[in-house]
Parts: C-alpha cells; sequence; structure tokens
C-alpha cells in the first residue's frame, strides 16, 4: 500500500514532499472563464507577454499564471484558474509545447521586483488584501488588480507557488509564495521540493528569450 508523504510548510501550508507524489491525482483541467481567441496558439501566447530587463538579459514573461482549457490547450489569459498539479517538468514540458520554458531564479524574481525593485511586486510593504496570500481557495487570475509588477505582471506573490525551470541541488523550486502562505509572501519567498511533486498550490508560468528584430 503506498504511503503519501507529507509535511508542514509555514505553519499552514500542507505540500507534498516525497517521490510518491507521483501516483497523487492530479486536478482536472479548468474550464476557461472567458473565450479565447482562434488561430495560432504559440502567436497569440507571444502577444501578451511582457517585456522585462534585468541586469543580464532582457527576455518576456506571461503576465498571468498558465491557465488549461478544458480542450487541453494552455493560455496565459485573465480571469482563469490557474493550473496546477503538475510536476515541474510537466510544466517545462507545456511551456516547450508554446515555444517557451519555465523561467530561471533570476528571471523570475527579477519580473517580480519589476523596474523599481518591489519586494512584494506591489510595493515595498505587505498589504491585507494586495495579493491572493491569506484564503482558503486560489483566485482567478489577474482579479486581484492590485497584485502585480509595474511592468504589469500579475500574481507573482501569492495566488500559486510558480515553478521555476532550476533545481536546487536534487529539489525542485517553487517561487512566490500560495493563498495559504500569508503576508510575509514575497518575490523571494522559495519553497523546496522533491523534483516529481505536485501540489493544488503551485502552478507556473512561463518565459522566453526576446527575440530581437
Amino acid at each position: 500500500m503506498l504511503q503519501v508523504c507529507r509535511a508542514k510548510q509555514l505553519a499552514s501550508i500542507i505540500l507534498l514532499t516525497c517521490g510518491c507524489s507521483s501516483q497523487l491525482r492530479v486536478p482536472e483541467p479548468q474550464m476557461s472563464a472567458l473565450p479565447v481567441p482562434a488561430g495560432n496558439v504559440i502567436t497569440e501566447t507571444f502577444s501578451n507577454m511582457v517585456l522585462v530587463t534585468d541586469p543580464a538579459h532582457s527576455f518576456r514573461i506571461d503576465p498571468y499564471e498558465m491557465s488549461e482549457l478544458a480542450s487541453g490547450e494552455f493560455f496565459s489569459v485573465r480571469n482563469q484558474l490557474p493550473r496546477t498539479g503538475l510536476t515541474p517538468a510537466e510544466a517545462n514540458k507545456v511551456c516547450a509545447s508554446l515555444g517557451k520554458r519555465l523561467c530561471t531564479a533570476s528571471e523570475w524574481t527579477n519580473a517580480c521586483l519589476g523596474s523599481h525593485r518591489r519586494t512584494f511586486s506591489f510595493g515595498t510593504r505587505p498589504e491585507t488584501g494586495k495579493c491572493n496570500t491569506s484564503s482558503l481557495s486560489l483566485a482567478r487570475t489577474g482579479t486581484q488588480t492590485a497584485c502585480k509588477s509595474d511592468e504589469g505582471v500579475y500574481d507573482m506573490v501569492g495566488n500559486t507557488m510558480e515553478w521555476i525551470g532550476e533545481m536546487r541541488g536534487n529539489m525542485a523550486v517553487a517561487a512566490g509564495g500560495s493563498m495559504h502562505t500569508g503576508e510575509t509572501a514575497s518575490c523571494f519567498t522559495n519553497l523546496f521540493f522533491p523534483s516529481d511533486a505536485r501540489s493544488d498550490q503551485i502552478g507556473f508560468r512561463c518565459c522566453r528569450n526576446e527575440v530581437k528584430q
């Protein structure tokens, strides 16, 4: 009989912390709340990516956490339920299918801080209600209208933690805190998990290199 291992993170957060997590049921895809434009998916998902210039290089990042339609298509658009329950490898595979990739740690953090280098993305101090950091459920993408960087990247603090495309030793990294982390969640909040971990508190968004014309 399989044993499901769990450990407490930040007191109220219960997250998967063992290799047996791959046996757990992955949450079903969520139906879109808004109509999605027809056409080339890659073109559409590139068109709304936000340009970020960090000290190392310029790149683009999805403005919202990634969501999945019942048809199996993935989009970064407003007013959707974020897709959770994927492993880091599965999330990266989704990004690759769209011509993107998971963000590096540096990219993710710099996009969260924004050009004004705000620790909480929206500002330099935590503020109640700005981001979804102290609730029982996920918010739809972009509906916490104040929870954004000055470049317009939403929900990087709270709502879902987000996989990044780097490991720390043999552990995967999820950034930004979730809806259960509390107001201390910031651009520098990182939690570590086995590489095959799944959780309904962990989602993702994608990055890509800026293509020079």
